[in-house]
């Protein structure tokens, strides 16, 4: 009897990981959530916060970390102080501190460990279900129209809700969103399940990595594009040892793929994924745009840093220059980070966020090709308050060294 009542236990606090890690994606990161606006971000955040209770209330047993606590208090006071001397209001901070508070409680609540295992199931089954509607908005996008309308994208595209997928309905616009609010979102979670999958998974699945590159691919996102290449290029030279020749056959092999993808692919594809690498050399006005908000959002949040590197300039004034000098896409979350609250919040926040990868018993240039990889899937995508992020900048103090 005891031991039915210690497996039900067991149980029910797996379901409730699942459960809050699913929701800790959806509520903060979903098409449904973040674009329609059904919900306001404030309710969102709330409820994510209880959800984030509920799964710490479960995992009380676990014993708490003094560096994640010290660390969520710099995080609290530096923002206070921030809005104090920028004379603002705190309702523009309560959001990112809660993110901040959840990213905190999940990371106490749940073991890196455990936390990776799970997120790749979920990221998996999204990765397979998501791949099906693709396909399947391509194939017969007629039985895609029979689902509910959430939103209108383009002026043109119907975006219908499939619940763990979002699909497009005109052909002009055919990538793969997942759930998220757009695929330059999503290549974000898939890299990361990748990361976790080829360099910290006890058993190593393949036909995990072969979904999440494939599915990956179908994002036609530029950005996560680029994040694979390095992530496969710090995988096949993350032993200490290497062979000199990988760093010739590599890139060789990497040329290659590139050109076949431009010659099998349809070309409204390849503009797709290199329209914004070819922008920058074009004065070609549908280039022009999408590769000029991209310099933006670098320029601008970095000029307003360099003017007020020691507290950062406060949110009112990041609103304003997001708005006026960034067409509100001010994108690059590492540079907001340093913007919003200053040198040392920047500092912080970059040095964590890259630490996990650090931590790993590979080889130097490895570890550096994936901080790399992780400060560039975020840089064209806003996530100062999205509270998966901050998940990771707290797991970055607690994992332990030599994982592998």
């Amino acid at each position: 009897m005891d031991n039915k009542f210690k497996l039900t236990k067991v149980n029910t606090k797996k379901i409730i990981a699942y459960i809050a890690i699913f929701l800790l994606l959806y509520i903060d990161s979903s098409y449904c959530m973040t674009v329609t606006g059904t919900i306001s971000g404030t309710i969102r955040i709330g409820i994510l916060f209880v959800v984030a209770v509920i799964l710490f209330v479960v995992n009380l047993n676990k014993k708490l970390n003094i560096k994640q606590l010290l660390l969520l208090l710099y995080f609290i006071f530096s923002a206070i102080l921030c809005m104090i001397v920028n004379q603002e209001d705190i309702k523009n901070y309560i959001i990112l501190l809660m993110a901040l508070l959840i990213g905190y409680i999940f990371a106490i609540s749940l073991s890196f460990d455990y936390f990776i295992k799970l997120y790749n199931k979920i990221i998996a089954f999204l990765a397979i279900f998501s791949l099906g509607t693709f396909l399947l908005s391509i194939i017969y996008p007629s039985l895609i129209s029979k689902f509910p309308i959430i939103d209108v994208r383009y002026g043109t595209a119907n975006v219908h809700n499939l619940f763990f997928s979002v699909c497009l309905s005109n052909n002009a616009f055919f990538r793969n969103y997942g759930l998220f609010w757009e695929p330059g979102a999503y290549q974000i979670f898939l890299n990361f399940a990748l990361i976790f999958e080829m360099f910290f998974a006890d058993k190593m699945n393949k036909n995990r990595i072969c979904i999440y590159i494939i599915t990956i691919i179908t994002t036609f996102s530029t950005t996560g594009y680029i994040a694979l290449i390095i992530i496969l290029l710090a995988y096949a030279i993350r032993y200490k040892k290497i062979k000199h020749k990988v760093f010739i056959l590599l890139p060789i092999i990497i040329f290659i793929i590139t050109i076949l993808f431009t010659k099998i692919m349809p070309q409204k594809y390849i503009n797709l994924v290199f329209d914004k690498l070819t922008g920058v050399f074009s004065e070609e006005a549908s280039l022009k745009y999408t590769t000029k908000t991209r310099i933006n959002a670098i320029k601008y949040p970095l000029k307003e840093f360099l003017n007020s590197p020691i507290l950062g300039i406060g949110y009112n004034r990041f609103e304003y220059v997001n708005i006026n000098y960034c067409d509100s896409v001010a994108t690059c979350t590492p540079i907001n980070w340093f913007a919003l609250f200053g040198i040392t919040w920047g500092i912080t926040c970059v040095v964590l966020y890259i630490r996990i990868p650090i931590r790993l018993d590979i080889s130097k240039i490895s570890k550096m090709l994936l901080c790399m990889a992780l400060l560039l899937i975020i840089s064209t995508e806003s996530l100062l308050r999205i509270a998966f992020v901050y998940t990771m900048i707290f797991y970055s103090i607690s994992i332990r060294k030599g994982k592998n």
